[in-house]
């Protein structure tokens, strides 16, 4: 039992090494590459508080320069080296280790560390090298590197076609994933482009009808309002008064929208109107509301013709406009990236909860086996135990038998004596006493098997099949011959499984032990009685007990 239990034991031990094909980092780790999600200076903080020196395994160095550069990233803290994340790189691309996840991770942020540093062209071989790497389902990495390939095209080579394809294939996998934010940005962002470039505003308004679609209202007045800059910079005042007028009706109360209402008011000539919408125009909350509060009032000076006043509000909205341009991309690229993020985080979860389920149904596997092997172990246990119990019985009847049996021979021996004289008598007594004499030699062998038998059960260590060697069966259809020839000339017609339970069954030896000296189930030995029974009694009993008795009977007679 002790071998089985610690053979069941290594057996659990593989299945749990061999189910984790990844060694496990430091928890710590894992739980700070949740938190980047969602905080990114904070993970940045704590990440930095964990001393190098104190992460003695590769992977663990490895995760945490990948996880303190993008969280800085995200964080907004500028990069002044690619020390951290070429570590990551070295151990999850060069060297191949670790899994998909840190590998394409470590590409991503390889190229955006590169942007930072103003390397555009390795940045560039970064991006393409995490496309390359990347697998076709894929879809949340591949439109974020699509994205940020576009975003590295429009910042260094102008918005060309090239731009355009980049962003419209990161359009591609966001709407695979039926991402609606990702979509709207990516929506807006080509929307920009293509107004500069051809004039148009179709993509901003696909973006619009997007944005209504799904109920995203804060794109809805973003797109209203790129629409109003649009038309006001093509002197359309009309179209854009009643496009930031539908966002304010919408509930736009934004200083951009309320700007382009005075501004459109304000083309438009109609200075009542542009003064009212200026004094119901919310504070600045930032630099951006800031710069349109100050379009606004020059536009409105302008119509007024106080120019003194229109050369400091537009002056002052320039520098305002030089001064947020690069954050504002920032903004929106940190919308997105935070999408990403917990797109990626999603699909860890997932993978994390595949990887429960297929380890707790391995471990149920492994439980249920052993509980079946436990099973098994007790049953084979409690039948060797009975075994020895019904073979011991066996003996013992036996021996109850020869002591009859010896008995008879020594009457005889004593009817012999005093017959001395008789000499009919004296050949009958001497034909019953060889017969007797014959039956307890055939008697003591079969016992001298069965004492065999007891001895091997006890020495096996589990149950296996019992087997006599064939001097067993001949001494005892000899002993049963000697007793009940009659009986035994009546089975001629039996089978050999069938002769052999009949011999055992005139031996009282029990239903138990025939079955497993012949090596069938009792249910078919119930079967041979039926057959034994038709075969030997003229009343044709079922009984194979009463048949019997019929022949001893008749024997005694």
């Amino acid at each position: 039992m002790m071998k089985h239990l610690s053979a069941i034991t290594l057996i659990i031990l593989l299945l749990l090494i061999s189910c984790r094909q990844e060694r496990a980092v430091s928890p710590r780790l894992v739980e700070l590459d949740s938190l980047i999600a969602v905080a990114p200076d904070s993970a940045a903080a704590l990440l930095e508080a964990i001393p190098a020196a104190s992460l003695h395994d590769p992977e663990d160095r490895a995760y945490h320069a990948l996880l303190i550069t993008q969280a800085k990233y995200k964080a907004y803290i500028p990069a002044t080296s690619d020390s951290a994340i070429n570590l990551a790189v070295d151990y999850y691309v060069t060297d191949n280790k670790g899994g998909y996840d840190h590998r394409i991770r470590s590409l991503i942020y390889k190229g955006c560390i590169m942007t930072e540093l103003n390397q555009p062209d390795s940045a560039m071989y970064w991006f393409k090298s995490a496309e390359t790497a990347a697998r076709p389902d894929d879809h949340a990495n591949l439109g974020y590197i699509n994205y940020k390939i576009g975003e590295l095209f429009t910042d260094e080579l102008g918005m060309d076609s090239t731009t355009i394809n980049y962003l419209n294939t990161a359009l591609r996998h966001f709407t695979y994933t039926n991402d609606t934010i990702f979509q709207l940005s990516s929506l807006i962002r080509l929307g920009l482009i293509e107004c500069l470039n051809k004039k148009s505003d179709s993509k901003l308004k696909e973006a619009q009808q997007l944005a209504i679609e799904f109920g995203e209202n804060d794109y809805v007045f973003h797109t209203l309002e790129h629409l109003s800059l649009q038309a006001l910079q093509g002197n359309q005042y009309q179209q854009a008064k009643e496009l930031s007028m539908n966002a304010i009706l919408q509930g736009d109360s934004s200083v951009a929208c309320y700007s382009y209402v005075v501004m459109s008011y304000s083309g438009l000539g109609y200075a009542d109107s542009a003064l009212f919408y200026l004094r119901m125009m919310p504070k600045p909350k930032n630099m951006a509301d800031s710069m349109t509060y100050h379009r606004a009032h020059a536009e409105k000076a302008r119509l007024l013709n106080n120019m003194d006043d229109y050369v400091y509000h537009d002056d002052l909205a320039g520098q305002i406009a030089d001064t947020i341009f690069l954050e504002a991309q920032q903004a929106e690229i940190k919308e997105i990236e935070q999408k990403y993020e917990n797109q990626i985080l999603t699909e860890q979860v997932k993978i994390s909860r595949t990887k429960f389920w297929l380890v707790t149904a391995i471990l149920a596997l492994v439980l249920v086996s052993t509980l079946f092997l436990a099973y098994r172990l007790r049953n084979e246990a409690r039948e060797r135990s009975l075994t020895k119990t019904r073979l011991q019985q066996t003996v013992g009847q036996l021996y109850d038998l020869r002591t009859v049996l010896a008995q008879n021979e020594k009457d005889l021996n004593l009817l012999k004596s005093e017959n001395e004289q008789a000499l009919a008598s004296k050949a009958l007594l001497q034909s019953k006493l060889q017969t007797s004499g014959n039956r307890l030699k055939c008697l003591d062998e079969i016992i001298r098997g069965f004492h065999n038998l007891l001895q091997q059960e006890r020495a096996k260590s589990k149950t296996r099949k019992i087997s006599m060697n064939s001097d067993f069966w001949v001494n005892l259809e000899e002993c049963v011959n000697d007793g009940y020839g009659n009986l035994m000339d009546a089975s001629k017609g039996l089978g050999d499984k069938e002769q052999k339970l009949l011999h055992l069954c005139c031996l009282n030896v029990p239903i138990e032990v025939s079955a497993m000296l012949l090596d069938v189930s009792i249910k078919t030995l119930q079967n041979y009685r039926s057959n034994i029974a038709k075969q030997i009694s003229a009343q044709q009993t079922s009984n194979l007990d009463d048949a019997i008795e019929q022949f001893k009977t008749s024997d005694i007679g």
